[in-house]
């Protein structure tokens, strides 16, 4: 009889290893398969442009990003904050987004998220914005910085 007891239990043992494992592998998959996994591109596309990198985790790359685009930003001349992308999109947040298709960009993709938008006034005595999430270009667009005037897409700062 002890013998059987001691089998049921490294059985039972086993058993437990098993089910803690399996949801272990559950776990992991959710986490990184999950709906609320964010893939952020490290290389946008723009005609014209071609293969670009999105990456602009500091004041280097980012100088660099608008570089890729023909874009010389003065130094020192960042200024930055926070904005919050809707979670619906009105008039002219559809036709922002569509400037933002012209460089291979989609801010639909980042509705409700709050993400840092950093300003250089630029060689050509104008000014870029740059919307960027978790360290990539996300947006952005150039401007006379004079108010009602239209924005142009990144790939006319040439």
């Amino acid at each position: 009889m002890t013998v059987l007891a001691h089998a049921n239990k490294a059985h039972y043992k086993r058993i437990c290893l098993v089910i803690i494992f399996a949801l272990l592998f559950v776990i992991l998959f959710a986490v990184v398969f999950g709906e609320h996994r964010e893939v952020l591109e490290s290389q946008g596309y723009c005609e014209g442009i071609g293969k670009y990198s999105t990456n602009a985790g500091n004041t280097k790359e980012q100088v660099k990003f608008l570089e890729q685009f023909g874009i010389k930003a003065l130094k020192n001349s960042a200024v930055a904050d926070k904005v919050t992308i809707p979670t619906e999109f009105n008039k002219v947040y559809n036709n922002y987004n569509k400037l933002q298709g012209k460089i291979g960009l989609n801010l639909a993709l980042y509705k409700g998220k709050t993400v840092d938008r950093v300003v250089y006034k630029t060689h050509k005595n104008m000014y870029v914005a740059l919307l960027i999430y978790r360290g990539h270009v996300i947006g952005g667009h150039i401007s006379t910085g004079i108010y009602g005037d239209k924005y142009k897409a990144l790939n006319k700062g040439k």
